[in-house]
């Protein structure tokens, strides 16, 4: 999992992958702990971290995304095809 964590980071900041920002929302989300820390945060800056990773995925083209963002944000996200850019 670490090993995991590291290399989507490291997509995700070098190379703008959005599969790699996916995969950070997803771990920031899991309702599991690796030697005792609970990665699914219950602060408002993992929250809002979490959001940030899946709101780039989304702007970057991701397709799973689409279904998350929904559920989070429900009609409140402007479309990807009626972004201004």
């Amino acid at each position: 999992m670490p090993e995991l964590y590291y290399y989507a980071q490291l997509m995700a900041n070098r190379h703008e992958c959005p599969e790699a920002y996916m995969d950070l929302y997803d771990m920031f989300s899991w309702e599991e702990t690796i030697n005792g820390i609970e990665l699914a945060g219950k602060d408002s800056i993992s929250r809002n971290q979490s959001l940030f990773y899946l709101l780039r995925a989304y702007e970057l083209g991701e397709e799973s995304a689409v279904y998350y963002v929904y559920e989070e944000f429900g009609n409140s996200i402007t479309p990807l095809n009626r972004l201004p850019f």
